[in-house]
Order: structure tokens, then sequence, then C-alpha cells
């Protein structure tokens, strides 16, 4: 659960991101988020493998999404595929 939470707190930091917070949220997604995605995400979604067409490893791949769409939606966190992947949720 405590990922989901980071993942939410991420996805709320994105939608309101602006060019000045870029940095911050880059930084945000650096420490926080892309280490807990390397841990249970990664083995399928990174490196030489790309389950169902999903790269985890940068905000752009997870904003560009893969074969579902999107793995997270700019205004809708709890919507986001990523979110509700790691939250368990259908």
């Amino acid at each position: 659960m405590r990922t989901a939470l980071f993942i939410l707190i991420f996805l709320q930091v994105l939608q309101c991101r602006t060019a000045a917070q870029d940095v911050s949220s880059e930084e945000f997604f650096e420490n926080r988020i892309r280490p807990m995605l390397a841990g249970t995400c990664f083995r399928c979604h990174g490196g030489e493998r790309v389950s169902g067409g999903l790269r985890v490893d940068t905000v752009d791949a997870l904003l560009a999404g893969g074969d579902s769409g999107p793995a997270i939606i700019r205004g809708d966190s709890a919507g986001s595929l990523l979110f509700r992947a790691i939250a368990r949720q259908p």
C-alpha cells in the first residue's frame, strides 16, 4: 500500500506541475518513485524486456503508456492504470 501512496502522490504532483516545477517532480520521480518501480515493475517493463509495450523507467514513458494506453493520466490519478495496477484494483 505504501507504493500505491507514493505513486498517487507522484501523480498529483505531475498533474499540477509547471515548467518551474519540472525539476522538483523529476527529482521526486528519481528519488521516490523510480526505486519502487525498479523493485517491482522493471523486470517486466524495463531494460531489454518491455511487456505490453510499457516502460516504467521514465516519466515520459509512463505518460506514453503501452498497449493498454497511458500508464498515468493527468487529472485522474486514481484512474491511472499504474495506480490501479499497484493498488490491485480492476
